[in-house]
């Protein structure tokens, strides 16, 4: 189930190919960790019987709202990227560009809608396999494994961008940002409609 919820290509991944292209392994690897903090929030949420918790309406709406707005500007400083010459490698302060990539997998992945989604309808199925309100002994095995299966694909992803990487040509890079800001603006208006759906039908 962790390697079925990370793998899918969304937002973390457009994130992780971006900065990762840029910054190597540091940088893919810390979007793809602070990703599995907002993983492990909501599996802990769902493993806690919590899960209805995010079928309130008003927090829907403020994560998908909170979302969007955040993917836009993520689209945005893609762009910025695309049109600002840079070498590929980490510039500045390394530790400040590894913690704005590690908060940006962080915020992604605690206002995703997949998310949300998979933890609701996954919350029944926990239900009905008894791993809800189980022993603290098989509610940590299986939480985990979860993990483990969500860490294993960020560092095989980070590995392999990071790699890949050392073909990358400046023009190359650009042509990857811009694709990576449209994917990500493609996101935040999906989001952004999401919400407006919402409020209509509240």
């Amino acid at each position: 189930m962790g390697l079925a919820f990370a793998a899918p290509p969304g937002a973390v991944t457009a994130e992780t190919l971006r900065r990762g292209a840029r910054g190597g392994f540091a940088l893919a690897f810390g979007v793809q960790l602070g990703s599995l903090i907002g993983d492990a929030t909501y599996a802990l949420l769902a493993l806690g019987g919590l899960a209805a918790f995010a079928q309130i309406p008003a927090l829907q709406i403020g994560l998908g709202a909170f979302g969007a707005m955040f993917l836009m500007y993520l689209a945005w400083s893609s762009f910025q990227t695309a049109l600002t010459p840079v070498a590929l490698s980490a510039s500045g302060d390394t530790r400040v560009e590894t913690r704005g990539a590690f908060l940006s997998g962080m915020m992604l992945s605690l206002t995703n809608p997949w998310a949300i989604a998979f933890w609701l309808s996954l919350g029944g199925v926990l239900a009905s396999w008894g791993i809800v309100g189980a022993s603290a002994e098989q509610v940590g095995i299986f939480f985990a494994s979860f993990m483990l299966g969500s860490a294993l694909w960020a560092v095989a992803l980070a590995f392999a961008i990071a790699r890949a990487r050392r073909w990358l040509k400046p023009v190359v890079f650009r042509g990857l940002s811009i694709a990576c800001g449209i994917a990500l603006g493609a996101f935040a208006i999906t989001a952004g409609f999401r919400v407006i759906e919402s409020l209509i039908g509240a």
